[in-house]
């Protein structure tokens, strides 16, 4: 995970924008130690203009240490990602990239 953050920091000069969210969080909680799984959804727009959608899991490992919970390790799962095409009047990404996607 720390590589991951350090190359994501690393290219972030180059991306435009970005917008993630995390969704159906389920965790199983064992004593002091849990586990859970989460489906993410990522929307980027590269320094070309090019927008993608991007969706996976994270499967997470956390621990808890002086009553408090923390992330121990963090794999994350890409199982898809779509380059998107821009609605020409707005630039803003569209399914199919005509004015009738509303």
């Amino acid at each position: 995970m720390q590589r991951l953050g350090v190359d994501y920091c690393r290219g972030a000069d180059e991306r435009d924008l970005a917008r993630h969210w995390t969704t159906g969080l389920e965790v199983e909680v064992d004593g002091d130690s849990a586990s859970g799984r989460s489906v993410a959804h990522a929307l980027t727009r590269g320094a070309d203009g090019t927008w993608r959608l991007s969706v996976g899991e994270y499967d997470d490992l956390y621990a808890r240490r002086d009553g408090r919970w923390a992330i121990l390790r963090r794999t994350a799962t890409v199982s898809s990602s779509t380059v998107l095409a821009p609605r020409p009047e707005t630039g803003f990404p569209t399914r199919g990239g005509g004015a009738e996607d509303g």
